[in-house]
């Protein structure tokens, strides 16, 4: 079972530095970062906004997200450049499902701070946290035409384990091939021994 609030403290903030050496933040969010994510929100296109799970169009979403932490259940972590949002991912765990071993990724970074090396950053935060939290397995679900995030898990060591024709509709109604990507996080071995 994920024990996110144990770990968020000894994890995080974390300093680190871009490809090009620019410092950056990593850290959870706070529950009054409302202000930052809506901004951070507002910056990201509206093309990218159609292959996001959540409409990041209402600055309620920002609310909701800041007033609902639940680090039980979700790490929320977002880069800071300057005091401004310049990413975020998403460790999610549904701890009473049949799921209950596997947590869901997601991410979305600033279109000025893309090719930085910042995904690849965030990513290794998620995927040292979910070691950390004894989970089996971390899943991310994109669509077909989201290429450089399939490329950016396939570095980390995700597979694609299923893809599934016009299987997902994006909030312009358009349907796209879904992509489910699996990251085993412990060794089979190791696993069937436990």
């Amino acid at each position: 079972m994920p024990i996110f609030p144990e770990l968020i403290d000894e994890k995080f903030p974390v300093n680190a530095k871009l490809s090009n050496g620019t410092p950056v933040l990593i850290r959870n969010i706070h529950a009054d970062d409302t202000d930052l994510l809506w901004a951070f929100f507002k910056e990201i296109p509206i093309h990218d906004k159609l292959y996001l799970k959540e409409d990041l169009s209402e600055p309620e979403v920002a609310r909701e997200w800041c007033q609902n932490l639940d680090y039980c259940s979700m790490l929320p972590v977002i880069a800071l450049i300057e005091g401004k949002i310049v990413g975020y991912t998403l460790l999610q765990h549904e701890t009473r499902t049949w799921q209950r071993h596997t947590g869901t990724v997601r991410m979305a970074v600033h279109p000025g701070y893309r090719g930085m090396g910042l995904a690849k950053l965030l990513l290794s935060h998620v995927v040292d946290m979910g070691m950390h939290c004894g989970l089996d397995r971390l899943q991310a679900e994109v669509m077909g035409e989201q290429k450089a995030a399939i490329r950016l898990f396939e570095s980390f060591g995700f597979v694609k384990m299923a893809v599934v024709p016009k299987h997902v509709i994006d909030n312009n109604g358009t349907a796209h091939d879904y992509v489910l990507m699996v990251y085993p996080m412990r060794d089979v071995e190791r696993h069937a021994a436990d």
